[in-house]
């Protein structure tokens, strides 16, 4: 509007005063009026859910690909600022305020552990003859049998296999 031709256009300031209108209408008006509109229609909102493993991991990734921009430009951003707020948080301020510092994204942690655990139960499943020897493990007391169930489980070797090589 500041580049509109006022001497060319006889009423335009009733222009000018016709989109301020507008604007006020749609941004106040519409605005605050949505929500009990949506309440007593019962429109079906969608909830705020958790984000996906796929939506965090993306989520990171971006910003680790912004923070690698800022640092070869020299820029610093919100991302700096967010990161020096988390670097604080981590070291400093959860160690005081939570008695068991376990911080590091337990969703991801745990997903990986159950899925770690269905292969398992599955590669069980399917050789069960391979894991027979298990039952006399406990009563022969031998690393030997450490050793077999490594070999069982595809290289995977436990504790006492591994000193005992």
């Amino acid at each position: 509007m500041v580049f509109f031709p006022f001497q060319k256009v006889p009423h335009a300031p009733m222009f000018v005063t016709t989109t301020i209108a507008v604007v006020y209408w749609t941004v106040f008006v519409q605005g605050i009026t949505i929500k009990p509109l949506v309440k007593f229609l019962n429109v079906k909102t969608s909830l705020e859910k958790d984000p996906t493993m796929n939506e965090r991991i993306a989520g990171r990734f971006m910003d680790h690909v912004v923070a690698g921009m800022e640092g070869i430009l020299g820029e610093y951003g919100n991302l700096r600022i967010r990161d020096m707020y988390k670097y604080l948080d981590t070291k400093y301020i959860k160690p005081c305020l939570l008695r068991e510092n376990q911080y590091r994204d337990p969703k991801i942690i745990e997903t990986f552990e159950n899925l770690t655990n269905k292969d398992a139960v599955e590669f069980m499943k399917r050789n069960p003859t391979q894991f027979a020897g298990l039952k006399n493990m406990g009563s022969d007391g031998g690393v030997g049998g450490g050793a077999s169930v490594a070999g069982g489980l595809g290289g995977v070797a436990s504790s006492g296999a591994i000193l005992a090589a």
